[in-house]
């Protein structure tokens, strides 16, 4: 049996499970999970998908994931909750903790946005995934899901949700990262901390990492629109020869996500590169120049370019 293991410095507390709302990272625009809430929504999507997963803080209490039914003896309504198990070493009885939170909480989420919620978390507090045959808890928080055919789907797909060491980056300009993208549906994908925060189905020549960005509840991008000018200006200041090639020479098409952005010169901040000037060179001479109407508008501004 093998397990896909989440270990982070700090220790859980039961109140991490049983209550959402508030979180000490609330005012950190780096941080992914500030809402107080991504936990409890994947417990809640594990535990209706019939995923089995143990939480242990420190080696003294584990943490399991059960329901109950709830009633309301004067107007009968009955009402489904999680509850969270204690177990504490030493302690024969196990605690049961009622929440207020029903199985169907994120009811239209997708099963990687628990996976996605449980990993931003290991994230923020400098953790540590890995797979597992054995559980091994230490100091600090270990959570545990049993790897079973939906998760070994999830597992199959990761790169696809989360950026790892493999992806290459390409440049990096206005806090902007940009990826090669080697999705094999070659879409546009935005990630934050390594999470991706939006999908466009939109072919796209590069995938794009905004440190900063802003997310909503569903750790989702807060006006993607309002980043494409900070996007245009990082590819316009890139310094990667790769990366200038591909624009100039794939975007005439109108093709890709690149295609449509609104390249210029008409301000410093704008300026292409003295890269850019050698690759554009090379390319007109070479008769391989097939870029997008706005970008080669910008480019025949540029008085170095031929």
């Amino acid at each position: 049996m093998s397990y896909l293991i989440f270990k982070n410095p700090g220790l859980i507390s039961v109140l991490d499970l049983i209550s959402m709302g508030d979180s000490d990272k609330r005012d950190d625009p780096e941080k992914i999970g500030k809402f107080d809430s991504g936990l409890k929504y994947a417990l809640a999507l594990l535990y209706r998908n019939g995923i089995s997963i143990q939480i242990f803080s420190g080696m003294s209490r584990q943490y399991t994931i059960g329901a109950t039914t709830l009633k309301d003896e004067y107007t009968n309504k009955l009402k489904e909750v999680l509850v969270i198990n204690e177990d504490k070493r030493g302690v024969r009885d196990v605690i049961k903790y009622e929440t207020g939170l029903s199985p169907q909480l994120g009811y239209n989420w997708e099963l990687w946005m628990a996976f996605r919620e449980i990993y931003s978390n290991c994230i923020d507090e400098d953790g540590v995934v890995s797979i597992e045959n054995n559980i091994d808890p230490e100091d600090g928080t270990t959570i545990a899901i049993r790897i079973d055919d939906k998760v070994q789907e999830i597992l199959d797909d990761w790169d696809r949700y989360f950026l790892n060491k493999d992806q290459q980056l390409l440049d990096s300009k206005n806090s902007i990262e940009i990826y090669e993208n080697d999705n094999d549906d070659g879409y546009l994908r935005i990630y934050k901390q390594s999470i991706q925060v939006a999908k466009k189905e939109v072919s796209s020549l590069f995938n794009y990492q905004i440190p900063n960005c802003a997310i909503d509840e569903r750790r989702l991008i807060v006006n993607f629109d309002g980043y494409i000018s900070r996007i245009t200006a990082a590819l316009q200041k890139s310094e990667n020869p790769k990366i200038i090639r591909d624009l100039c020479q794939f975007t005439g098409g109108n093709d890709y996500f690149e295609s449509t952005l609104p390249f210029s010169s008409d301000y410093s901040w704008e300026t292409f590169s003295d890269v850019w000037v050698e690759v554009v060179n090379k390319l007109y001479e070479d008769n391989s120049f097939n870029p997008s109407q706005e970008l080669k508008e910008a480019l025949a501004s540029d008085g170095r370019l031929k």
